[in-house]
């Protein structure tokens, strides 16, 4: 009695009769007794085992039959076929290939009358010859039941009243064992097995129901059989003691086919097949998988797979593993090794994968490799001539066609991918070059040899013929250069019949940044923008919005096309990585940073700020006597940011308000007064685009002391910056202004001194100003301690020493009503002027209404070789020309931008009139200008007096005016 493992359900008692391996002849007279006596002991020990195994088996879920089988027929090496049919309950068949009879033949459900509905089982055995396998297949399939795989949908899996099992790795052995066979698969319902082959020579269908009968017209299932030579199955030498490991050597059989070991029936489990090509020394093996269908378990084949070593054994490097359904795979070693595995798991899920055929061909034709270069390309592992080529970020490569620069040779297929960087870091763009190109065509139509070019990144890897192409060369249509449209470009070499010499190629990866703007022709991260291209457009850090790359640095020129043009620079958004939040101006920005410099000819630069953080730049003007400007993104090796977003115009310089700026300084003067435009008044966009420049000149060896009285610029420095308006304060010519603008100033930015003789405070608004009050400032010429020896500021009574600041200013400068010390020092304006606040002198006029050459020119001397003085009240003031006897002198007042009139005793007389005229061309002339206040005593001539009231007069309602 033998229980197979297999069949969880059913238990078959099976009786065969003992044979008699020598019969004397002295018993042959009582064969027929000795058979009876046999008959009636099997009946009897059929009927016990009826009544006693049902009892003890049937309360652990089992069925129990009993099969009395006749005398059957046994194989030997005449090889006889014999198809045994059982009568009544019997239905075992078995079914043997011969040399004499049919090889192949169908097989049916069987018969049966079972009107009691016990379980029947019903085995249907196929043998094959030595050397043979059996090859099964099922033309209908009707039985009752939901098969395992849940193919009838709705229906919970179960095969319980009919099915059938299929064990085809039956291993050859007399008699056959079933129970330590691997168990092909259980099926039932209305979908057929797949096609199977034995592994070996012997199949067996095990056929289980419970119906009560069966009729030719109630078939449940029908197929075919066939036994054929299994010498496909030898596709090599055998490794001893495996069942499908070969070896194909290229010297004995340059090409073949290769299999799974049941191809094309469903392919084994827990199984490892090996083939191992070896060929001569300059030969490649070609590997084309012409059908692949095996079980697919994910993206890397971690269950059922084909692996395919560029070598001798699994060391060697991996070509690619494949599974599932492929199509079109076709492979090629780099030598003359290869090694191909298939490797199915131990499992219990059902599978009916056939696995594969392949195709191999040992050859020396197959293109030789040398034509790569290995500097620049590497071979694609597993094809015949693919290779790629990748970037080393901003590098170049040198591609050529196939044995370049011999001819050749025809029926070649050859692909090339070229891939630029492309990360959250970088990004390039592939420009293409041919130094060489030789791929003959008779019609120029390209139907014979060509070369395919992609510039869109389309795949080409498998399904290329159905891509559509950006350029097909050949003959000599080209025309370089090609750029692609994004990281990736492809090519496509195809030989025809027509050799040529082929081609020589070059690649240049170029970062593309993402920048509008005229890139450089050396490539880089430099652009340009011309004011005879275009003259307004955008400007941006690489990639913005996305986050700039790391280690760079990026170039944007921007070029002036003439003198009388200007060009200017807005942010609209900003964000520059900072380690120290509190960092946002000028060098103390030491990660990433961007510096705006005035570019003069001769190629020198001034910078005008470095900015970073979150702190936009203010409005940025080109210098007058520039050629433009430059903006440097620098970024080191660290974390990146968004960047930047900016708007340049190119504008002439009559568009831009000139007007609220002058030349502070005359000789002489000590202190002064200068505001932004309609102060104390609000700004806006009504005043048009501001630019505002001052520049005060001190005597050699003096500075500037320069005090924000009130200042009210839209922005905020650390936070926001200064995008709309800002005020920039050179304190040296030769080096970086400060950059302010907000409401409340630090202290440090509420006062400067110059640093030399020479300060420079500009005022510029973008075009998308708001408006603010703008600003009061007062500068003052002053001495430091250092410059007069120490703390002493004698000199004669010259100098008032600032007490807090301990500045030396002019002696004038005290109680003249403006805080020239400094911020939080008022000593010069303290209790001492006892509330005395001087008026306008009587006889004074703006500086203005004389022309520049009046009092700049040198002062002329005397009869004593001696600068005339004009005196009043004790105060000195510069005489800045001759001395006129009608006319008399002009006299300037270095403190407040005044000219001071002197008449002689000869136009006395016409004092009056002259004064009222020269009111009248100061009205004209003053514009914008903002009369001081004065502190000068009045002057004693009655004349002058007179006169000088209705100047004072004229003086007043202009300031008025203007205010």
């Amino acid at each position: 009695m033998k229980v197979s493992s297999e069949y969880l359900s059913k238990i078959r008692v099976r009786f065969k009769p003992c044979r008699q391996l020598i019969r004397p002849a002295s018993l042959t007279t009582t064969t027929t007794a000795t058979a009876t006596t046999t008959t009636r002991l099997r009946l009897m020990t059929a009927l016990l085992l009826i009544l006693l195994l049902p009892r003890s088996l049937s309360a652990q879920g089992y069925d129990v039959f009993i099969d009395l089988e006749e005398e059957g027929t046994s194989l030997d090496d005449t090889k006889i076929s014999v198809s045994t049919t059982n009568d009544g309950l019997k239905c075992d068949r078995t079914f043997v290939s011969t040399n004499e009879g049919s090889r192949n033949g169908t097989f049916a459900s069987p018969l049966l009358e079972n009107q009691e509905g016990h379980v029947r089982q019903c085995l249907f055995t196929f043998v094959a010859a030595p050397g043979e396998r059996v090859h099964l297949t099922f033309n209908m399939f009707n039985l009752r039941g939901t098969p395992p795989d849940g193919s009838t949908a709705g229906h919970t899996a179960m095969c319980s009243h009919e099915y059938i099992d299929l064990y085809t790795e039956i291993p050859d052995s007399e008699p056959v064992d079933l129970i330590h066979s691997p168990f092909g698969g259980r099926y039932c319902g209305q979908i057929p097995p797949r096609r199977r082959v034995s592994l070996y020579r012997t199949a067996v269908l095990g056929f289980f129901t419970d119906k009560n009968s069966t009729t030719t017209d109630d078939l449940l299932f029908q197929g075919t059989y066939l036994f054929f030579k299994d010498d496909q199955f030898q596709v090599g030498t055998p490794v001893p003691r495996t069942t499908c490991n070969f070896t194909i050597d290229g010297l004995v059989k340059r090409q073949g086919d290769i299999m799974t070991p049941t191809y094309p029936g469903v392919y084994p489990k827990d199984m490892t097949c090996a083939y191992k090509f070896v060929g001569k020394k300059g030969q490649r093996i070609r590997l084309e998988f012409r059908d692949f269908d095996t079980f697919y378990g994910g993206p890397h084949c971690p269950l059922d797979a084909v692996d395919v070593y560029d070598g001798l054994d699994a060391k060697a490097p991996l070509i690619g593993r494949y599974c599932g359904q492929q199509r079109n795979v076709v492979i090629f070693s780099t030598e003359h090794h290869l090694l191909v595995t298939f490797t199915t798991l131990k499992r219990t899920a059902d599978s009916q994968n056939r696995g594969f055929l392949a195709k191999f061909e040992f050859s020396e034709t197959f293109v030789k490799l040398d034509f790569i270069s290995r500097e620049d390309s590497k071979h694609d592992r597993g094809s015949e001539c693919d290779q790629t080529i990748l970037s080393r970020k901003g590098s170049s490569a040198v591609v050529y066609s196939p044995n370049y620069p011999f001819p050749y040779s025809p029926g070649i297929v050859c692909k090339y991918n070229v891939y630029g960087l492309q990360d959250e870091q970088h990004f390039e763009r592939i420009r293409l070059d041919f130094e060489k190109f030789d791929i003959p065509s008779a019609d120029n139509t390209c139907a014979d040899g060509f070369l395919r070019i992609y510039l869109k990144g389309q795949d080409i890897s498998v399904t290329y013929l159905y891509e559509k192409h950006d350029h097909e060369l050949c003959s000599n249509n080209v025309s370089s250069p090609y750029w692609s449209e994004g990281q990736r470009l492809s090519m496509i070499f195809s030989s025809g019949q027509s050799q040529g010499s082929g081609f020589k190629a070059r690649f240049l990866f170029a970062t593309e940044y993402s920048i509008p703007g005229t890139p450089s022709p050396l490539g880089g991260c430099n652009f340009t923008y011309m004011s005879s291209s275009k003259k307004r457009g955008d400007f941006n850090s690489p990639r913005h919005p996305a986050r700039y790359p790391s280690n760079l640095t990026c170039t944007y020129n921007f070029i002036l096309a003439g003198s009388n043009e200007n060009v200017r620079l807005y942010f609209d958004q900003f964000k520059v990585r900072a380690n120290d939040t509190t960092v946002f101006y000028g060098s103390y920005c030491q990660e990433d940073w961007v510096e705006i410099y005035n570019v003069f000819y001769g190629g020198r630069e001034v910078l005008l700020g470095r900015y970073c953080g979150d702190s936009f730049p203010g409005p940025v003007e080109s210098d007058p006597g520039s050629i433009g400007l430059k903006v440097i993104l620098h970024t080191d090796e660290e974390g990146v940011f968004n960047g930047f977003k900016g708007r340049y115009t190119f504008d002439e310089n009559d568009s831009i308000n000139r007007d609220c700026g002058s030349n502070l300084s005359v000789p002489g003067a000590a202190s002064g007064v200068f505001t932004s435009p309609k102060y104390p008044e609000k700004y806006d966009r009504s005043s048009g685009l501001l630019s505002c420049s001052w520049q005060i000149h001190s005597a050699r060896d003096h500075r500037i002391l320069l005090h924000f009285e009130s200042f009210s610029i839209e922005g905020e420095m650390e936070t926001r910056g200064c995008a709309a308006a800002a005020v920039r304060v050179w304190k040296r010519l030769d080096e970086p202004p400060v950059e302010i603008c907000g409401e409340n100033l630090k202290a440090e930015h509420e006062t400067f001194m110059s640093e030399g003789n020479v300060m420079k405070i500009t005022f510029t608004t973008a075009d998308k100003v708001a408006g603010g009050r703008g600003f009061r400032a007062v500068w003052t010429e002053v001495k430091t301690p250092a410059l007069v020896g120490g703390y002493d500021c004698d000199e004669g009574g010259q100098y008032f020493r600032c007490a807090n600041n301990t500045f030396c200013i002019a002696k004038q400068l005290e109680c003249d009503g403006n805080p020239n010390c400094g911020l939080n020092d008022g000593s010069d304006e303290g209790e001492h002027c006892g509330g005395v606040r001087y008026q306008p002198a009587l006889n004074t006029l703006p500086v203005s209404s004389f022309s520049r050459s009046q009092w700049v020119s040198p002062p002329q001397t005397n009869s004593r070789n001696e600068i005339p003085m004009c005196r009043y009240g004790g105060r000195r003031r510069i005489f800045s020309g001759a001395p006129d006897v009608d006319t008399g002198r002009l006299c300037f007042d270095s403190a407040h931008d005044f000219v001071y009139r002197v008449p002689s005793k000869a136009a006395a007389e016409a004092a009056q009139h002259q004064l009222r005229a020269a009111a009248v061309r100061t009205a004209a002339a003053v514009r914008h200008h903002v009369v001081a206040s004065v502190d000068v005593a009045p002057v004693r001539h009655p004349v002058a007096a007179a006169a000088g009231s209705t100047l004072h007069e004229s003086a007043s309602a202009l300031d008025r005016r203007r205010r």
